[in-house]
């Protein structure tokens, strides 16, 4: 974690605001990515489940 702290202070010349207001968009990003990708599986697990269903009887 403490590495991750200095690179974002580095690459914001040590503002620490900035630093974290990056960390927070990058986190923010990859949740919402995270999350757009399980809604993809789950729409596939679906249609899968659908295609392979067959009629009783």
């Amino acid at each position: 974690m403490e590495e991750i702290a200095q690179a974002y202070l580095s690459s914001t010349d040590g503002d620490a605001g900035i630093a974290l207001r990056c960390a927070i968009t990058d986190a923010l990003s990859d949740l919402m990515e995270a999350a757009r990708q399980d809604r993809e599986n789950s729409r596939l697990i679906s249609r899968g489940y659908v295609r392979n269903r067959r009629p009783h009887g």
